[in-house]
């Protein structure tokens, strides 16, 4: 994994309270987006030790995801997390990260994505998770290794997935570590990515608001469309 320089461009009037939630919510995605990212330097340990912060959280909401975040940060190297190597903050500003390229190279693109989508992909949330509470989704042990559901319901969770994903340009590769990280357990891997978006999205905030911009991300963004 090649480490280098992230500059995240910043403009306008920040609160104290914005650091603070860019902060958070971008280590917590970052974490995310490194477990499931293409590590050729991975050790079997490493490989193991994801899976089971994978495996070992029932992913029904509050205490036990926060905890699964916490997780996956600690078991990234030192040399690996998001390190601030300068703030500068003025009209237009910049925050300059050490990172792992790949990770917040596919991170920046997620929260442009998502950004130029705001309320869009919010509805596309909003309507999963109301389908999550219709077909009582919510209550089952998703961590149980065989979870049974009926047709329906797992062509429901797996074509969620596929629409999510794509909304979110979540890439085929870190869908396929995804699938392997939770044992091909697809409503994990649905709860995975709902948390995922409720992460980025209060960052995709500020870059609607236009207090925050992925400049490469962007550009390239701007490109496809």
């Amino acid at each position: 994994m090649e480490q280098g320089q992230e500059k995240i461009h910043i403009d306008g009037r920040w609160q104290l309270e914005d650091f603070g939630v860019f902060s958070k919510q971008y280590t917590q995605s970052y974490s995310l987006i490194y477990s499931l990212a293409n590590n050729p330097f991975e050790t079997e340990l490493e490989r193991r030790g994801f899976r089971f912060e994978y495996s070992k959280y029932p992913w029904r909401g509050g205490f036990s995801v926060i905890n699964f975040y916490y997780s996956l940060y600690a078991r990234i190297p030192e040399s690996h997390r998001p390190e601030v190597k300068s703030i500068r903050y003025a009209s237009p500003g910049a925050i300059e990260l050490s990172t792992v390229v790949e990770v917040s190279a596919q991170l920046g693109a997620i929260i442009t994505t998502i950004a130029f989508s705001l309320d869009k992909v919010h509805d596309l949330y909003n309507n999963i998770q109301k389908g999550i509470r219709e077909r009582k989704l919510g209550r089952i042990e998703v961590a149980v290794k065989e979870l049974q559901l009926d047709q329906a319901q797992n062509e429901w969770v797996t074509a969620s997935i596929a629409e999510l994903a794509k909304a979110m340009k979540v890439s085929d590769e870190l869908l396929g570590t995804l699938d392997v990280r939770t044992d091909g357990n697809k409503l994990v891997q649905l709860k995975v990515l709902l948390s995922l978006y409720r992460r980025v999205e209060p960052i995709a905030e500020l870059v609607d608001r236009e207090m925050v911009k992925f400049e490469e991300e962007k550009k390239q963004l701007e490109q496809g469309h």
